[in-house]
């Protein structure tokens, strides 16, 4: 009984946050606006507006990438250790100790070292995916 009421409180934790979080094009809806990074072109044939040609690759800012990633992992462990607390028969602790160095279960130090290292893991993938993600939208766009 206590697996079910983990996974139905995982799936409504994911469906809100896609929802509030990503908007309601992520849930089958479109906006009700066109985005401001995305310019119309005058109508075509059938009365459907196209899009302009963006006259440069897309950019992604690194440190925005990085904060972003680093707080959405601190949180995701947060989150973690909540739900191995309430459910621990479903811990993931015993997957953590490889993946945090330094990492045991459960102490204010440890949890505090977890919330770095995984902020420092966010960060890690903004300074790599980044600059690689610009490096080839730019080469690509020509």
């Amino acid at each position: 009984m206590a697996s079910w009421l983990y996974y139905l409180l995982v799936a409504g934790l994911f469906v809100l946050l896609m929802r509030f979080g990503c908007g309601a094009h992520v849930m089958g809806r479109s906006p009700k606006r066109q985005p401001p990074d995305m310019p119309a072109a005058p109508p075509g044939e059938a009365g459907l507006s196209v899009p302009a040609k963006v006259s440069r690759p897309a950019r992604l800012p690194v440190v925005a990438l990085g904060m972003s990633l680093g707080l959405f992992l601190a949180l995701t462990f947060v989150a973690c250790v909540g739900f191995d607390l309430l459910f621990p028969a479903q811990a993931m602790a015993k997957v953590w100790i490889p993946l945090l160095p330094g990492f045991i279960w459960l102490s204010w130090g440890s949890f505090l070292l977890g919330v770095l290292e995984s902020v420092a893991y966010g960060w890690y993938v903004a300074l790599i995916f980044g600059p690689l993600y610009n490096y080839f939208s730019s080469a690509m766009a020509g």
